[in-house]
């Protein structure tokens, strides 16, 4: 075989073997996009699932002694509680969550978290002359001490009193400023088992306590990176559980706060001025915007002088991890949904107002 035609075969063959290469990178990138729009596909459709609003439900849950995971996600999704019962299997076993349940009778609800739910179904079971005090995510400290009168554990006169007088001597109260209400958004939201004959410092003590252990050291660590105050947290965090109820809009809220703080505008957030009233409205009218308070974020800059509700770890999160957004404003689109409109245009802002309402 002459010189020219080993060359010539040469470059046939690389010409060949390039094209085979070539083929089979396009084959694996159509594969690969075609598996990354599946995958999308599936995530979306859990997330959709996972943050589908769920209507409050509150249930008394009796387990048989040594109850498996399984069989409790069943019979939380049953009654309303979870939405749905291999996403808590896998978030539990995925957090080492998987041992067997103790036997007895316990109450939960839909606004706890796994985490929550774990902690009061693993808990010790009461005793029959305990009682079981739910305090939801977003209840204020006179709020708590209504339900608490309401349900005949302590008065609600006497709670609050205790609260703002009681010495309860934690470290990390010492980084809360005076004020009234001092204790308002260190009330940690969660299950209780309490005596019937419980005192508003006991009461008040577990609850510190479960804050105590809820605001760790990685939130601390955070808090630091981000330049902030323990108060500071909480007081954001504060404002994203009164002003928002989807669990997938509170990190992009509280980028709108900090985005407001970061270019010196008010905050102009509704739930601080109704705090100022102590009041319930539905709406707030343009008089409403101008009560004199240290925490009407209408008439004054920065954050509002504290906490306006006791926040729950989600929103504490979302306070400290906030989404990267160039949002300054949002509308609420849907009453029933809680369902927000954001953008960073003014325009866009006033439009939405008109559009939805507002």
């Amino acid at each position: 075989m002459s010189r020219h035609t080993k060359k010539f075969l040469g470059m046939v063959g690389f010409t060949i073997g390039t094209a085979f290469n070539v083929v089979v990178l396009i084959v694996l990138v159509v594969a690969a996009y075609n598996f990354t729009i599946r995958a999308y596909g599936f995530g979306k459709g859990y997330s959709e699932l996972f943050f589908e609003e769920k209507p409050y439900a509150e249930a008394e849950i009796t387990l048989e002694d040594g109850a498996s995971l399984q069989e409790v996600a069943a019979v939380l999704e049953s009654e309303g509680i979870i939405g749905n019962a291999l996403i808590f299997r896998l978030e539990n076993i995925l957090k080492g969550n998987n041992n067997p349940f103790n036997g007895g009778t316990y109450t939960v609800n839909s606004l706890m978290s796994a985490n929550n739910i774990n902690y009061v179904l693993r808990q010790v079971p009461v005793e029959s002359n305990d009682a079981t005090i739910i305090i939801r995510e977003g209840r204020s400290v006179g709020e708590i001490a209504e339900y608490l009168e309401t349900n005949e554990i302590v008065g609600a006169g006497h709670f609050i009193e205790v609260a703002n007088t009681g010495d309860f001597r934690y470290g990390f109260l010492e980084e809360v400023p005076p004020r009234e209400n001092r204790l308002e958004g260190y009330l940690f939201p969660d299950t209780y088992f309490i005596s019937e004959e419980a005192s508003p410092e006991e009461i008040i003590d577990k609850m510190l306590t479960r804050f105590e252990d809820q605001y760790d050291e990685d939130c601390r660590v955070r808090a630091a990176e981000m330049g902030l105050t323990m108060d500071e947290v909480i007081i954001i965090a504060s404002m994203i559980e009164k002003e928002i109820r989807r669990e997938d809009e509170r990190e992009i809220a509280a980028s709108v706060i900090y985005n407001r703080l970061e270019l010196g505008m008010k905050l102009e957030i509704d739930a601080t001025v109704l705090y100022a009233l102590g009041v319930k409205k539905d709406k707030l009218l343009y008089e409403d915007l101008e009560t004199p308070s240290p925490y009407n974020t209408y008439l004054n800059e920065g954050l509002p002088a504290g906490p306006i509700t006791n926040p729950g770890k989600a929103c504490i999160n979302a306070a400290l991890y906030p989404s990267e957004t160039d949002y300054i404003y949002y509308v609420v689109k849907n009453d029933e949904t809680g369902e927000h409109f954001f953008t960073n245009d003014y325009d866009e802002f006033l439009i939405a107002k008109e559009l939805y309402g507002r």
